[in-house]
């Protein structure tokens, strides 16, 4: 279920990110449930209580409000494959399946107890669905299906009402087909993707705008395109890759181009190089490639194009430990702006310890840079002007660190505490046209004990 534990920011910028504010606790699988002769069923239900410093993620001087919560949720997995990395763990070897298959859920709502109103309305319910599907995994031709649909609560990054938050629906799908010729070592694999962005509140402007001061919700978007891979296993665990991937991006919102609106694109990528085993305990992945990105109706006329990486290793010590690490450049498109480059990396450890503790910590470090922001009073009328934004680009330092530790109780029952930091240290400033002042700068620390029935 690690789809779930995603790290994100409180703000408009960072609701684009794929699996975005979940923040739901979850324990580890437990021992499942058989199902038929090879699937499992696992499922479980927790109660955290918690503390969350800076509830709406602003660090401006009287507005950084913090609030005790409680957070019920509920989770459930079926299938007769695990998922490692969010993807499928299927194999070539072993048995006649016809089909490998993976189903998620999840539910939880986190209940503010401040005596300010606009802090309880901020908790809102986030739940989720995932189906991966592949059929004939071991045979020439294959057919899968990978769905991810989240409904997603999230509170925007100033103090506003409900009806303010950034909650909102996000789908991404992918048909493909698989063609192995030669026994399998080939592997050609086509797909089509699709993607959908929609916010459910329909008005984005601070509390106490007037209505002029606001416009229709920009953000909302739809994502069609192609992904074509074409593989080498080697060896059974190893192999050269090469990766490309189109997408189109379409906002729903406005007919004028250069008006209050964000603009559609094209995205290509091009990726090539290795995945797989290195020795008996080491796991790496080296891709390299290029990325173009095309804003046909911008004013600004900038667009992305130059090179991107993707560089991990994960070692194996022994059979309770892994160490992971991962560095990165990369882009994709921005519901601020063009686009957004991340520049950076990441370092991970899971542990299991001979009395049944579970531990995994995490910390990712990277620049963000947002590309052709909108002209204020131009491409968007509610913005007076910028600060720290030279030529229209705004550049973060973002960190985001986790560690949890579980400790079970015999099979079913858990008890957790888990911590979260999520920092963004930037000099960016928006400043509105009603006098409302928003800094990008903020630093916020979550932590919660839970306890969990598992099975």
């Amino acid at each position: 279920m690690a789809w779930f534990g995603v790290l994100t920011w409180s703000n408009l910028a960072w609701a684009s990110e794929p699996d975005a504010n979940v923040g739901v606790p979850i324990s580890q699988d437990g021992p499942g449930v058989k199902v038929g002769k090879r699937s499992t069923f696992h499922g479980g239900a927790a109660l955290a209580v918690g503390y969350d410093s800076n509830v709406f993620s602003n660090d401006a001087v009287g507005n950084k409000l913090g609030s005790v919560f409680v957070q019920p949720s509920a989770w459930l997995s079926l299938g007769n494959r695990r998922m490692i990395n969010q993807r499928m763990n299927t194999s070539l070897k072993g048995g006649d399946r016809k089909a490998d298959y993976n189903i998620q859920a999840f539910f939880g709502w986190r209940f503010y107890t401040n005596s300010r109103s606009s802090v309880r309305a901020a908790g809102k319910p986030t739940g989720g669905v995932a189906l991966h599907l592949l059929t004939s995994p071991k045979r020439r031709f294959s057919f899968g299906i990978d769905e991810r649909f989240l409904l997603l609560g999230q509170p925007r990054q100033y103090e506003s009402t409900a009806e303010y938050n950034l909650n909102r629906i996000d789908h991404r799908g992918q048909v493909r087909s698989l063609f192995r010729p030669g026994g399998g070592r080939l592997v050609l694999e086509l797909g089509y993707i699709t993607e959908m962005l929609y916010f459910l509140d329909a008005n984005p402007c601070p509390e106490g705008s007037t209505e002029g001061d606001c416009q229709e919700n920009t953000s909302d978007r739809v994502v069609n395109g192609v992904n074509a891979e074409l593989k080498w296993r080697f060896r059974d665990r190893s192999a050269f890759v090469l990766k490309y991937r189109f997408t189109n991006n379409i906002y729903f919102c406005c007919t004028e181009t250069g008006v209050g609106r964000n603009e559609d694109s094209d995205h290509h990528t091009v990726q090539g190089g290795f995945i797989g085993q290195l020795a008996k305990k080491l796991d790496v992945e080296l891709l390299a490639g290029y990325g173009n990105g095309n804003y046909y109706n911008d004013i600004n006329g900038v667009g992305f194009s130059r090179p991107n990486f993707e560089a991990a290793l994960t070692y194996f010590p022994t059979t309770r430990t892994q160490l992971s690490m991962r560095g990165f450049y990369r882009f994709r498109d921005s519901l601020v702006g063009n686009y957004i480059s991340d520049l950076g990396g990441s370092l991970g450890i899971q542990q299991r310890f001979k009395w049944k503790m579970d531990l995994r910590a995490g910390l990712t470090v990277a620049q963000r840079s947002f590309f052709a922001l909108p002209v204020p009073g131009v491409e968007d009328p509610v913005i007076a002007a910028y600060q720290g934004a030279p030529g229209f680009k705004r550049t973060d330092l973002v960190v985001a660190a986790s560690t949890q530790i579980e400790q079970s109780f015999g099979k079913m029952f858990v008890l957790a505490a888990r911590y979260d930091l999520q920092l963004n240290n930037t000099d960016f400033v928006t400043l509105y046209n009603n006098g409302f002042v928003a800094p990008g700068k903020f630093t916020r620390h979550v932590a919660w004990l839970f306890g969990a029935i598992r099975y």
